[in-house]
């Protein structure tokens, strides 16, 4: 991905052509349900929500969300209802129609297990004839959609990440894929702790994806985006944005 830079005079002024009129920044930023990732029922609508939020105040600007259907969020982003839509992966086909903002996090898939069902990986081959449980239609890197394909393995793919792991506890799936987030997520608001504490996951993962912020693409996507890109480097270097992953893997923005 290629990023244009702006310098601090440009996004000087455009704070200023808005402070003429008294009124503070404020951007309107389109969202779906993802937690623990973004949702409306958590603590600072959720941790990746509240990076969103802290790096925009880092340079003054207010943020306020319009939490809707996944498709209408980026649907309203492209037409430009709202400049700004979270979190998103970056691909070629949306890059053809968003500016995405530097990288808010990496998102991390590991394999989840049994700690009475010792479990280890190095490389893909070590995972020939496991049964996986994975989730319709989710992607887990291009290696293992190949290990897939070619029947290395069993994947057998549900809806819902919550009934996964039933079935890991019911023993009907070796292991089973999902982000690191979301299943730590699910097992404390999900399962107790008796059941949370025979779990637990490799550290390696599976696939890495970068999360970020896609802006309309127009003059007025690519200002915020440079605005926003500065605001996410100052939380960064202020050691805020670790804060926040870290009480985000406690669990702390399960609590309302």
């Amino acid at each position: 991905m290629k990023f244009f830079l702006f310098s601090g005079a440009f996004i000087t002024s455009l704070f200023m052509g808005i402070m003429v009129y008294g009124v503070e920044p404020e951007i309107n930023v389109s969202t779906g349900e993802w937690a623990p990732f973004m949702s409306k029922k958590l603590k600072n609508y959720g941790f990746v929500t509240h990076i969103v939020t802290e790096a925009f105040s880092m340079v003054g600007v207010k943020v306020n969300y319009n939490f809707c259907p996944w498709p209408r969020a980026m649907s309203f982003t492209k037409m430009g209802r709202t400049i700004s839509s979270s979190a998103w992966y970056w691909n070629e086909e949306r890059a053809k129609d968003f500016y995405f903002s530097d990288p808010l996090f990496i998102e991390r898939q590991v394999f989840f297990h049994l700690k009475e069902m010792p479990f280890n990986w190095k490389k893909i081959t070590d995972l020939k004839g496991k049964r996986i449980g994975a989730m319709i239609g989710y992607f887990y890197g291009e290696k293992f959609k190949n290990a897939e394909d070619t029947k290395l393995f069993t994947v057998e793919r549900i809806s819902s990440d919550e009934l996964n792991f039933k079935k890991l506890l019911a023993g009907r799936v070796n292991i089973i894929v999902t982000s690191l987030f979301v299943g730590t997520h699910i097992l404390r608001k999900k399962f107790s702790k008796n059941v949370v504490s025979r779990i637990t996951y490799h550290p390696k993962s599976v696939n890495d994806g970068p999360l970020h912020l896609i802006f309309s693409k127009n003059a007025k996507g690519l200002e915020w985006r440079a605005i926003f890109n500065q605001g996410l480097a100052k939380l960064k270097s202020s050691g805020k944005l670790d804060q926040i992953y870290n009480s985000a893997l406690k669990g702390e923005y399960n609590k309302q």
